[in-house]
């Protein structure tokens, strides 16, 4: 990635791609395999596989493993441990880098309403470890708030894929984009959010989509509406680095490839042997009964 390229830069282009391709409650499942198969072309990370190869093979992981309501659990969460292995457990990873993995793994696998909320409950027990900045939290309570998070919020029909991705927008807009706020203060603020918005009965999703809506209208999209700098900085942002039409796919993969490269992989691995890393990662860690 370019040195003067943040990790922020490429998180708010993430919402700013959910919000055009996943929100609209006219994507249907088809619409949403197709964002994946977009934002797989970008950044998944394999300098040796071209484009059409990557989108070959999103085609048959995505419809074989996250989309079609015969897949299990399991399988779900056997996928998502690759996917950690290869790019979240290293202490290399900066908290906008994994909130921006986040955002896209949530949009991409965790709204379908054919995962059991057992398998949602164990891969969020996971993430939350290797994600969450809380060190005082013991699983023990993880595993409560998520169960009761889960419950409330993910699993109920009642809650549309619109009003996850909606949230989801609100809390990484909230924290991900200021630069002035540290790990030690997002962990107090996600706290602080958390209890408000997520946890208390008395908060509908209609009233966190119409905030949400507000506020994503305000920061996000308007490049015209100021809002305490954000939108001035993101303009630049997306108009400088990530929105141009000239760049194209491959751009973005080799982009990706060199961010994975410097955020995410120790330094000494490169493209082509990370593939033969996660193999063998996901030998060690992915197929254990424990997992």
């Amino acid at each position: 990635m370019h040195s003067d390229v943040e990790a922020d830069g490429i998180s708010q282009w993430v919402n700013k791609t959910v919000n055009a391709y996943m929100i609209h409650p006219d994507v249907e499942a088809d619409g949403i395999s197709q964002w994946v198969n977009k934002t797989v072309n970008a950044y998944i990370m394999h300098s040796d596989v071209e484009a059409d190869g990557i989108s070959q093979w999103v085609n048959k992981t995505v419809f074989a493993y996250m989309i079609h309501p015969d897949v299990e659990a399991e399988s779900i969460f056997q996928w998502v441990n690759k996917t950690i292995n290869a790019y979240m457990i290293h202490p290399d990873v900066e908290a906008d880098s994994i909130s921006q993995w986040v955002n896209k793994t949530v949009f991409a696998y965790m709204i379908h309403p054919d995962v059991e909320a057992e398998g949602i409950s164990q891969w969020v027990n996971k993430t939350v470890f290797a994600y969450m900045i809380h060190p005082d939290v013991e699983a023990e309570s993880i595993s409560q708030w998520v169960n009761k998070t889960i419950n409330a919020y993910m699993i109920h029909p009642d809650v549309e894929a619109d009003g996850i991705s909606k949230w989801v927008n609100k809390t990484v807009n909230a924290y991900l984009m200021h630069s002035d706020v540290e790990a030690d203060g997002i962990s107090q603020w996600v706290n602080k959010t958390v209890n408000a918005y997520m946890i208390h009965p008395d908060v509908e999703a209609d009233g966190i989509s119409q905030w949400v809506n507000k506020t994503v209208n305000a920061y996000i999209m308007h490049s015209d509406v100021e809002a305490d700098g954000i939108s001035q900085w993101v303009n630049k942002t997306v108009n400088a680095y990530m929105m141009h039409t000239d760049v194209e796919a491959d751009g973005l993969s080799q982009l990706v490839n060199k961010t994975v490269n410097a955020y995410i992989m120790h330094s000494d691995v490169e493209a082509d042997g990370i593939s033969q890393w996660v193999n063998k990662t996901v030998n060690a860690h992915v197929m254990h009964a424990i997992v």
